[in-house]
This record gives structure tokens, C-alpha cells and sequence, in this order.
């Protein structure tokens, strides 16, 4: 069976001629434009969204939700980056409720994301402090860091062995 088609621009010939990776997704990310989080890693071990959490892993909900400029309240269909979507509905199994009324009130600033730096910060003000949330590539952000928070919740210096 020979199978054809019919192309409208001949860069777009040209592009797939000089093409080395084709990538190609089954998990509904590409076509239903829909992503979740299955695991997550903090000091060490892997956890998935509906598991008991230590210390570092009961810290990340916070995170997604405040570093992030989707939208998930009750009652409204959630808008935004299908990647930032998939935090907020993380970080609603790990026990945040990612109200963006709130987060939109106790935000600072914002540093969008540069695909440069590979990472997005925010600083926010909660409970009396302000705190930076950052989330990016690893590559990107680990090398920023001095400290980490240990399973027990206690920081300690992040080193190369760490």
C-alpha cells in the first residue's frame, strides 16, 4: 500500500529532509494537550503524588503552587501550561490547595521562564516571610544551591556527594 501527501510549502519538505530525531508521544501530552506528574524525587528516594511524605517532599507542594502561573480553583476548569497544570493538580494530592486568588495576592515578583537560564523564580510573601520559589531544569538549578533539605527536615550543605 503506498501512502502519500500533499505538502503546501516546500520548506517544510526541505526541514524533514535535514531532519536526524523524530520524536513522537503516546501518553496524550501531544494530542489531548494534557501532562501529570507520576513521580516525584526529593533527597534521595522517589515518591509518587498519593504517597506518604518526609519533610522534603511535604516542602514541594508549596513550591509548585506558588512558582507557577496556572489556574486550578474549585469550580473552574484549570487554564494554563499543561506543565504548570500538572503541578497544581500534584500538588493538590500532596495536600495544597492551589487557590491562585491566593497566590496571585501574596506574590512579589516574578521572573518568567527564560528557555536561556531553563528556570522561573517568584518571590512571595507567606506567613510573615518572604521566600524565592524557583522551579527549572536540574542542570540549571542545582548548581544555584548551597543546602538542601534532608529527609528528617533538617538543611545541610549540598555538596557533590549529596
Amino acid at each position: 500500500m503506498r501512502r502519500g501527501a500533499v505538502v503546501k510549502r516546500l520548506s517544510s519538505v526541505e526541514t524533514l529532509g535535514s531532519t536526524d530525531v523524530i520524536c513522537t508521544d503516546k501518553t496524550g501530552t501531544l494530542t489531548r494537550n494534557q501532562m501529570r506528574v507520576v513521580r516525584l524525587w526529593a533527597a534521595g528516594e522517589e515518591a509518587r503524588p498519593g504517597d506518604d511524605r518526609t519533610a522534603p517532599l511535604a516542602a514541594m507542594p508549596e513550591v509548585m503552587v506558588a512558582c507557577n502561573n496556572a489556574r486550578l480553583n474549585a469550580g473552574e476548569t484549570p487554564a494554563g501550561d499543561p506543565t504548570e497544570v500538572a503541578l497544581l493538580l500534584a500538588a493538590a494530592e500532596l495536600g495544597e490547595q492551589p487557590d491562585s486568588h491566593r497566590r496571585d495576592r501574596e506574590r512579589l515578583a516574578q521572573f518568567h521562564f527564560d528557555p536561556a537560564h531553563k528556570l522561573m523564580s517568584t518571590i512571595d510573601e507567606r506567613d510573615g516571610s518572604r521566600r524565592v520559589h524557583t522551579k527549572g531544569a536540574p542542570e540549571t538549578v542545582i548548581p544555584l544551591c548551597v543546602a538542601m533539605l534532608g529527609r528528617a527536615g533538617v538543611s545541610s550543605p549540598l555538596t557533590p556527594s549529596a
